[in-house]
């Protein structure tokens, strides 16, 4: 039986439809689960808003990796724009 394992926890679906194009694009199936009555009240903050992102457990690090690494990018990428308004 597959076991499904959070890899991302958030408390916006804009987000956890961005985390879940972007692990399904890497060909990683993903769930994603949310307290029924957060969404029916639209709660944005507290336990009942949190939105889990689930992945195969055999495929949790590579999903682990992928986040981690748009993670660095966009860190990055911040810095680069900060060094230009420096220089400039």
């Amino acid at each position: 039986m597959n076991q499904w394992l959070a890899v991302a926890e958030v408390y916006n679906q804009d987000e956890a439809q961005l985390i879940s194009g972007l692990l399904s694009m890497a060909a990683i199936p993903v769930k994603i689960e949310r307290e029924t009555l957060g969404n029916i009240y639209g709660l944005t903050i507290g336990p009942l808003a949190k939105i889990q992102i689930l992945v195969p457990s055999e495929q949790i690090a590579a999903a682990q990796k992928i986040l981690a690494g748009q993670i660095d990018n966009i860190i990055n990428t911040n810095n680069d724009d900060s060094s230009i308004d420096d220089e400039g």
